[in-house]
C-alpha cells in the first residue's frame, strides 16, 4: 500500500507556534428505506445547493460539532425532506474516506423503513 504524501501545510502557526492539524471532515450518508405497499425503495432528494444543483443524492451532509453520527444523521433527515426518524434506530454500515477530496470521511447508515 503506497501512503499519501505529507501535506505542505505549516504544521505549526508561525506567530503562536499552536500545533495546526487538518483533520478529515465527518460527511453523514443516509439510506433511509421507503416502502410503498410489497416495494422497498430509497429516498433520495434533488439538490438544491452545488455541487450538481438539480440532480438527485442521498440525504446527508456534515457533522456538525456537537452531534453524534446517529443525531446528525436524523437532523439531515429532517432539514432535506422534513421527515422524522430516531436516530437510535439509524444503523451503521460502511465509511470511506472520499475523492478527489481525501479530507472527507463518508459514513453511511441504514434507516428503518417509512412509509411512502
Amino acid at each position: 500500500m503506497k501512503y499519501a504524501e505529507p501535506l505542505a501545510y505549516p504544521r505549526t502557526c508561525a506567530g503562536c507556534q499552536t500545533p495546526v492539524w487538518s483533520n478529515p471532515i465527518p460527511v453523514n450518508v443516509l439510506l433511509v428505506q421507503v416502502e410503498d405497499g410489497d416495494r422497498t425503495g430509497l429516498l433520495v432528494i434533488r439538490r438544491a445547493i452545488p455541487p450538481a444543483i438539480g440532480k438527485l443524492a442521498l440525504v446527508g451532509g456534515f457533522l456538525e460539532d456537537h452531534e453524534s453520527w446517529q443525531v446528525g444523521g436524523a437532523r439531515e433527515v429532517i432539514e432535506e425532506t422534513g421527515l422524522t426518524i430516531d436516530p437510535e434506530k439509524l444503523v451503521p454500515l460502511w465509511w470511506a474516506s472520499s475523492t478527489p477530496k481525501p479530507n472527507r470521511v463518508l459514513m453511511f447508515s441504514l434507516s428503518p423503513p417509512i412509509k411512502a
